[in-house]
């Protein structure tokens, strides 16, 4: 990796970290503050206000990043690639006989990588952490009842449905299995599945 390389991708991943975190930070504000009163309660209970709130929003860390990673690449690309020309430092670089496209090489490879993490933390991380991220303000301890909606399981050819769940017993309350042809039928009359 030349010289020319590692200055661009340390300017590109200045400007995504700077963006994301004050987005992130912005964001951890703005809904922390709304819910306070939820995070205290339960920060009496379960360690420090601080730990309760940097574990929660740890995991929302995360999915803000599948969010945001695609346009915080092309901010930052946009951005280093501005602050070349702002700096005449574009100039230089075609005085030297560098092209255009080799200067910008670089930032378009940093936003692929940026691309492919973003779909990596979406197909690997997230599903891991959903039960995390399903987690709301109001129910921090997991011990509130929440609809369940009916899923299919593809390897046993069984339909999981029931009424209610309870996060932290990982328990379904009135729960109801369906097997065989007849179970979107069956699951419609009892309403588990939507009609139509």
């Amino acid at each position: 990796m030349k010289i020319l390389d590692r200055y661009l991708l340390r300017q590109f991943v200045q400007v995504f970290l700077i963006c994301f975190l004050s987005m992130m930070g912005l964001y951890v504000v703005i809904d922390a503050f709304q819910h306070l009163d939820q995070f205290s309660s339960h920060a009496e209970q379960n360690g420090g206000l601080l730990h309760v709130i940097a574990e929660y929003y740890a995991y929302r860390a995360l999915s803000f990043f599948d969010r945001t990673s695609g346009i915080l690449a092309m901010i930052a690309a946009l951005f280093t690639a501005t602050w070349l020309q702002r700096h005449q430092e574009l100039t230089a670089m075609l005085a030297a006989g560098i092209s255009k496209f080799r200067v910008i090489k670089p930032l378009l490879a940093a936003a692929i990588v940026v691309s492919l993490l973003g779909v990596a933390n979406r197909e690997l991380v997230i599903p891991r952490i959903r039960n995390e991220l399903m987690r709301d303000t109001k129910d921090l301890a997991g011990n509130q009842t929440r609809d369940l909606e009916a899923r299919f399981d593809g390897q046993t050819d069984i339909l999981i449905g029931g009424e209610k769940t309870v996060a932290i017993e990982q328990r379904i309350i009135k729960p109801a299995f369906f097997v065989g042809p007849l179970w979107q039928a069956t699951c419609r009359r009892q309403r588990l599945l939507p009609t139509g």
